[in-house]
């Protein structure tokens, strides 16, 4: 979910799925929440330790999940398409 990484085509009107990185989760849910918005997306579900768990002030809805839940939700949506 990184800027310009997302295809307004396949992300408008969805929930996105957002792996946060090594840096600040923070930084990364904003950067992620406006990547999303500006390609039409409607939510965020934000994949990061649960341990770096923050306060966000929500531009869309969102919810914060551990990487386990996470690959587990990928691979779901890999295996329903």
């Amino acid at each position: 979910c990184d800027e310009g990484s997302l295809n307004s085509t396949q992300v408008a009107g969805k929930v996105v799925l957002c792996f946060a990185g090594e840096k600040d989760p923070s930084a990364q849910y904003d950067t992620a929440a406006s990547t999303v918005l500006a390609a039409g997306g409607v939510g965020i579900i934000f994949a990061m330790h649960t341990t770096n768990v923050f306060d966000a002030s929500p531009q869309l809805p969102y919810v914060q999940v551990d990487y386990e839940i996470s690959t587990e939700i990928l691979a779901y949506i890999q295996a329903t398409g």
